[in-house]
C-alpha cells in the first residue's frame, strides 16, 4: 500500500469518526467503567485451562467505528477476550485483548491469515486497556485526562485486505495489576499468545493453515520484536511468516537519556520534554516485576517523585504527557540529579533494564524495522543496532530509514509521532507478500547507517 492510499484510509477513518459520532465520555482513569465492563476484568481464581493461549471468556461489543449493513458488520465483529499468558517470571496470568473479524473476504492464497498487533504506550490506567478505548473511541474526563485509541489506524488498514487481527492489552492492563510497561518477557508472551487465544475462539473464519504475522510501534515495536525472537523457543507451533516492528526501544538503557526524556525541548537538561512522564510507568514496572527495585526507587526519588509514580500507575499517557511535558526530571530526585542519571547509577535497577533488552536471541521469519531520522523519542541509532545484533545470529532482517520527514518541534515527542506514518504505509504490503509466500532476502549485507 503506497504512502497516498495509506492517507486515504486514513482520511475515511477520520470522515466515519465524524459521521457516526462514535464519541462516548468515560470516568476518569482511576475510576471504574460501567460494571458489566469491570466484571469482564476480574480473572476468574484459580484461572480456568492449562496452557497458554487459552480462552478463559470472551464478550462482543460494537465498534463506534463501524457500519452494519446486510447483517454484516464493517469493518469487523469484534469481542473482547481474556486468555491464559505467562507473566514477566513466567508464572500463569490473565490477559485481555481484542480480536477483529473482517467482513472482507480474503482473496489471498490459503487461509485468511492472522496479524497479532502490539500497541503502542497506552498508560498503566486500567481505562487505558486498548480492548476498552476500542470501544469508546475517545476516553475524557476533565480537565486532561483524554486518550484515543490510536492502533485502531494500523488495525483498519489490516482489516480491509481481509486480515483478521488480535490486539493485546498486556499483563495488567484492565486487569487488577501493575501493567509491567516495556518488560520484555510478559510482553513477548502477550503477543504471542493473543494469537493462541486468536486461534481457538469459536465461530471466526481463521482456518487450520492460517499463517500468522506479528506487528508494532513504539512500545508496541519492543513488544512485536520481543515477540518474534522469542516465538521459535516459546510458540514453535505458530506459522509466523515475518513480523513487521517501528520505533524498538530495544535497549532501555540507551532510552533513557534520550532528547525527550532528559535532554529536554531545547536540548541543556532544564527543560524535560513531553516524555518525563514515562519515568513513572518505567519505576512502577520495575517496582511491580522485581522487588528489590523497590528500595532504590524510594533511595532516589522524593515526594514530588513519588506523587509522580502514583499518579502515572492511574493515568493514561496524553494525560500524563500533558501534566508533566514542562518539567525537568531533577524535580523528582532527593540529589537534584536528572532522574536518568539516579537510575543509570544504580547497579540494581541498571541490571534490571539490561535484562529487557531485545536483541539477544534470533527471531526465526524475516523481521521489517522501521525507523526515522526524526524519531525524537526512539532514536534511529537503536533500530540499527538491533538489525545488527540479529543480522550477526542469522536472522533476516530488513531496516529501512526514513529521513524525508521534516523535524518538526523536536524534543516534544511530534517527530516520534509523525514516524508512524511512514510505518503505517509499508506495513501491509510488506506483510501481505509474507503470506503470499513471496520471499525476502533483507538488506544485512548493507544496513543503513
Amino acid at each position: 500500500m503506497k504512502f497516498a492510499d495509506t492517507m486515504r484510509c486514513l482520511t475515511v477513518v477520520t470522515v466515519m469518526a465524524l459521521a457516526l459520532g462514535g464519541v462516548a465520555e468515560a470516568a476518569p482513569s482511576t475510576g471504574s467503567t460501567d460494571a458489566a465492563g469491570d466484571a469482564f476484568y476480574v480473572p476468574p481464581d484459580p484461572l480456568p485451562g492449562s496452557a497458554a493461549g487459552d480462552v478463559i471468556r470472551t464478550q462482543p461489543f460494537p465498534l463506534p467505528l463501524s457500519l452494519r449493513l446486510n447483517e454484516v458488520t464493517i469493518p469487523a465483529a469484534a469481542q473482547r477476550i481474556m486468555y491464559r499468558s505467562n507473566g514477566a517470571h513466567d508464572e500463569p496470568i490473565a490477559v485481555t485483548g481484542t480480536y477483529f473479524e473482517p467482513s472482507q473476504p480474503w482473496t489471498g492464497p490459503g487461509d485468511r491469515p492472522l496479524v497479532t498487533m502490539a500497541a503502542g504506550t497506552q498508560g498503566q490506567g486500567d481505562d487505558c486497556a486498548p480492548s476498552k478505548l476500542f470501544g469508546k473511541l475517545l476516553n475524557y474526563h476533565f480537565p486532561f485526562d483524554v486518550m484515543t485509541e490510536y492502533e485502531v489506524l494500523p488495525v483498519y488498514l489490516l482489516l480491509a485486505r481481509g486480515v483478521a487481527v488480535v490486539v493485546t492489552d498486556y499483563a495488567g492492563l484492565g486487569t487488577p495489576a501493575v501493567h509491567d510497561w516495556m518488560n520484555r518477557q510478559s510482553q513477548g508472551h502477550a503477543v504471542l499468545d493473543a494469537a493462541r487465544a486468536a486461534r481457538k475462539l469459536p465461530g471466526t473464519s481463521l482456518g487450520a493453515a492460517s499463517p500468522l504475522a506479528i506487528a508494532g510501534y513504539s512500545q508496541g515495536g519492543g513488544a512485536a520484536a520481543s515477540a518474534a525472537e522469542m516465538q521459535p523457543g516459546y510458540a514453535p507451533e505458530l506459522d509466523l511468516r515475518g513480523s513487521f516492528v517501528g520505533a524498538v526501544p530495544a535497549d532501555l538503557i540507551a532510552v533513557l537519556p534520550a532528547p525527550a526524556s532528559d535532554a529536554g525541548m531545547f536540548g541543556n537538561g532544564a527543560i524535560s520534554g513531553p516524555a518525563v512522564g514515562l519515568f513513572g510507568y518505567i519505576v512502577n514496572s520495575l517496582a511491580a516485576v522485581y522487588p528489590e527495585a523497590r528500595p532504590e526507587i524510594d533511595r532516589i526519588t522524593n515526594d514530588s517523585g513519588k506523587r509522580l509514580i502514583a499518579e502515572a500507575a492511574t493515568s493514561c499517557v496524553l494525560d500524563l504527557w500533558l501534566r508533566n511535558m514542562f518539567r525537568s526530571s531533577s524535580e523528582f530526585t532527593t540529589s537534584g540529579r536528572l532522574l536518568s542519571e539516579e537510575i543509570l547509577d544504580s547497579p540494581i535497577l541498571r541490571e534490571l533494564l539490561d535484562r529487557q533488552r531485545i536483541g539477544r536471541l534470533t527471531p526465526g521469519a524475516p523481521v521489517y524495522i522501521s525507523s526515522s531520522v526524526v524519531d525524537d523519542l526512539v532514536g534511529h541509532p537503536q533500530s540499527r543496532q538491533l538489525a545488527q545484533d540479529w543480522c550477526d545470529s542469522g536472522a533476516t532482517v530488513e531496516l529501512n530509514k526514513f529521513d524525508r520527514i521534516p523535524p518538526w518541534f523536536n524534543g516534544l515527542g511530534v517527530g516520534h509521532v509523525i514516524s508512524m506514518l511512514p510505518y503505517l504505509s509499508a506495513m501491509t504490503d510488506w506483510l501481505l507478500a509474507r503470506f503470499a509466500d513471496i520471499p525476502t532476502t533483507g538488506n544485512c549485507s548493507a544496513l543503513p547507517n
